[in-house]
């Protein structure tokens, strides 16, 4: 696969907000990242359920659904992921030439769980939207 940001990816970024690349990871890096964070979700419910120190917040949503935060140290796969060389061309193309580590959080949820709740949806970060003077998206 060639790693190399398009102008119609870029188009479409600054369009949507939003880029979703097919087949950009290999299916057995996937099913590892998979395992890492299924076995991270289960040690960080055990932690919260028995108040147990751990690095970063774990918000149980039921009998499946998680969201644990600041996740880096949990497995070197999620580590690895920070500055993974297929990944840079977009980041850097797309967001910024010197990135900044803004969060490292894994959001599992299940729809019947999902549904019983509000989304208490949200943008990160401290620009209200914008970014370089712009809204997020172009819309």
């Amino acid at each position: 696969m060639d790693y190399e940001l398009t102008e119609e990816q870029r188009f479409f970024f600054e369009d949507k907000g939003y880029l979703i690349i097919e087949e950009f990871l290999e299916q057995k890096h996937i099913a590892e990242l998979r395992s890492a964070l299924a076995e991270s979700i289960s040690i960080r419910r055990v932690c919260e359920t028995n108040g147990n120190p751990q690095t970063g917040m774990t918000h149980i949503h039921g009998e499946k659904s998680t969201r644990i935060f600041y996740i880096l140290g949990d497995h070197p796969l999620f580590l690895e992921l920070l500055d993974w060389e297929p990944m840079m061309p977009y980041v850097t193309g797309l967001l910024n030439q010197m990135p900044h580590h803004h969060a490292s959080d894994a959001i599992v949820e299940y729809g019947s769980e999902l549904m019983e709740r509000p989304m208490g949806w949200h943008i990160d970060g401290h620009d209200d939207g914008y970014r370089n003077l712009r809204p997020i998206p172009l819309l």
